[in-house]
């Protein structure tokens, strides 16, 4: 009956053993990522390709690069005037709306594209005689904004996102903004575009060696068993 027990708690120690070695190793497989974010602020539009700061290419050291998930959510925001010069009611749409675009010479061409827009209706009486964007015939309307997102993830071609240094990545903001009413409109906009970048590194990490220490007291579990069964 002794020497059962002490097979059994000999078989238990080893099993203990396998599978704290087997956790040891398993770990390092498991998928882990690193998220990085840049902020371009409102701008007047239109403006050329802008430098986003703080984005930092992945570390080749950490492991294996399977994917970049990239995120635009981009921004548009400012006020219109309206004014109707016909001499009927109009109901005039308007829409205050830019369109940003993100780049990087680690990507051929444009990386995402977001076209944020808010939209709106004014319904203008007949003109009232002074073109002042106010009165009956006309309005101002201030503090609009908007926004939308686009987001790509890559697969392949993730080369020049691994090494050390910045990341470089550039907006670009190009004012659409627009209006539609029945007969004579007149309008202005004032539109700001910017946004913020969201970048994703999704990668295995490299399998670590369990330490001297953590080796030896897998061993030493292993011998208490073994022990065991011999002094039985």
């Amino acid at each position: 009956m002794i020497t059962n027990i002490s097979r059994q708690l000999s078989t238990g120690a080893l099993a203990l053993a396998g599978t704290v070695a087997a956790l040891s190793f398993a770990g390092a497989a498991q998928a882990a990522s690193i998220v990085q974010t840049a902020t371009l602020s409102n701008r007047a539009t239109d403006f050329p390709n802008t430098a986003l700061l703080g984005l930092t290419k992945f570390d080749s050291s950490l492991g294996t690069l399977n994917s970049v998930t990239v995120t635009l959510n981009a921004t548009v925001a400012g006020s219109v005037g309206l004014e109707n010069t016909g001499p009927s009611a109009s109901s005039i749409t308007y829409n205050l709306q830019a369109s940003v675009a993100l780049s990087s010479p680690a990507v051929v061409g444009t990386l995402l594209t977001s076209v944020p827009v808010f939209s709106g209706t004014f319904n203008a009486g007949p003109f009232d005689g002074t073109p002042d964007f106010a009165g009956t015939s006309g309005t101002t309307i201030s503090n609009l904004t908007a926004n939308t997102s686009q987001t790509t993830t890559l697969i392949t071609g993730l080369n020049p996102f691994i090494g050390s240094g910045a990341l470089d990545a550039f907006l670009s903001g190009t004012g659409q903004s627009n209006t539609n009413g029945s007969g004579n409109v007149a309008s202005w906009f004032q539109t700001q575009a910017g946004g913020t970048v969201t970048v994703q590194y999704n990668y295995t990490p490299a399998a670590t060696v369990p330490e001297p220490s953590a080796i030896l007291g897998i061993l030493a579990v292993a011998g208490v068993g073994a022990f065991s069964r011999r002094k039985s």
